[in-house]
């Protein structure tokens, strides 16, 4: 119970921390997914600031890597860059599919808004917590493994 209660102190710290510097944080993923998303196309329709951008749900995910204990800062490296690679694939995806987000009380098809619905639900909320079990699964099962 005393590891559990120190890994959410951590993670409250260091969500805390983060959450204070991610405008450079967000501004340097945008970078990069913006530079790529430049190179096709079809890029020319897409509106101003009007883009996929999941720079803000790093920061639940790179706070639960750095709080969980007993993992090497190596392993903590990939496990970063492989969460940041998840969410610029998603982006693309995104990209590549629609555009843009739909618009509010625009006529975008009712799929778009659904697209954009269940991206909301589980790439915002369910994928930090999935690309850290999924990395990180040996530590979190020590969290739940019963002693006697």
């Amino acid at each position: 119970m005393k590891a559990v209660l120190l890994f959410l102190a951590k993670l409250l710290g260091i969500s805390l921390v983060l959450y204070a510097v991610h405008k450079p944080l967000m501004m340097a993923y945008e970078y990069v997914l913006l530079t790529i998303i430049f190179q096709f196309p079809s890029s020319k329709a897409m509106l101003p600031g009007q883009y996929y951008d999941s720079s803000l749900w790093l920061i639940p995910t790179i706070a639960l890597v750095l709080a969980t204990p007993k993992i090497s800062w190596k392993r903590r490296s990939l496990m970063v860059i492989l969460g940041i690679c998840v969410y610029w694939m998603l982006d693309f995806i995104s990209f590549y599919i629609w555009t843009s987000p739909p618009l509010p009380n625009n006529q975008s098809s009712q799929v778009h808004y659904l697209y954009s619905m269940i991206w909301g639900m589980t790439g915002q909320w369910a994928l930090p917590f999935l690309v850290w079990l999924v990395t990180a699964y040996r530590q979190v099962g020590r969290f739940f493994e019963v002693r006697t």
